[in-house]
């Protein structure tokens, strides 16, 4: 099922008992009627804004991503992680636990905080294997004080996460930072996977700088491998 719901959208209701496919872009709807997905396997939220109209799309945000926890990959936009990351914790922990859920995409296309929403995902995320940044990081919203620190060490990361994708890794400090934050906790990591930008291909200097501060980075898991591919895009 795709939906690109349009500024003006109001209300988004389905009784789709055997959707496997759910792809949603656009803005986020004013209401859902949602009922359960008992046979999903992948969903895609990647709005594509958030209405000024909508208040507390928090909330909003939230029971949609509570009708997606039988889903086993999800890709989350930056966008829906934004309006996630304004959900206070007592509401956000009351989620059941994604336990189909093995790999997340994370699409960070806008300027939004997603480090929080992403941190308290993993918490409910016990049998993820696999997280990839298919668009990179937004290095200027990264850091503690955006939410990218880790209270209690996901279960994830403590025995399923085996497999640690960056895309478009442009090499800034606070993307290093993102990637130890990960590396130092995911304990039987096995592939840890940077896709070099075009601008950082190309400069070889930086790319030798960068490549060493890598393998430099304390790593939890002793059979993880460090692998470097270049984007030419």
């Amino acid at each position: 099922m795709f939906i690109d719901a349009p500024p003006s959208c109001h209300q988004i209701d389905i009784d789709a008992p055997s959707l496997e496919v759910f792809q949603h872009k656009g803005t986020l709807a004013e209401v859902y009627d949602l009922h359960s997905f008992p046979s999903l396997i992948d969903a895609n939220i990647s709005l594509s804004d958030i209405n000024d109209w909508i208040n507390e799309d928090e909330n909003i945000a939230i029971n949609l991503l509570e009708h997606l926890f039988y889903v086993k990959h999800l890709v989350a936009g930056s966008c829906f992680l934004g309006a996630l990351s304004r959900v206070d914790d007592d509401v956000f922990y009351e989620l059941p636990s994604f336990h189909n859920l093995t790999c997340l995409e994370v699409v960070w296309s806008s300027p939004d905080l997603v480090g929080s929403a992403l941190m308290r995902l993993l918490q409910i995320s016990p049998k993820l294997e696999t997280l990839v940044f298919s668009h990179g990081i937004d290095a200027r919203l990264c850091g503690e004080d955006n939410g990218w620190k880790l209270t209690t060490v996901p279960e994830c990361l403590l025995s399923h996460l085996r497999v640690l994708e960056f895309r478009q890794f442009s090499g800034d400090q606070r993307e290093l930072g993102v990637v130890k934050l990960f590396s130092e906790n995911a304990r039987v990591l096995q592939k840890l996977i940077i896709s070099t930008s075009s601008a950082l291909s190309r400069d070889l200097s930086s790319k030798s700088q960068v490549k060493e501060q890598l393998q430099m980075l304390p790593r939890a898991s002793s059979n993880c491998k460090l692998t470097f591919k270049e984007e030419t895009g």
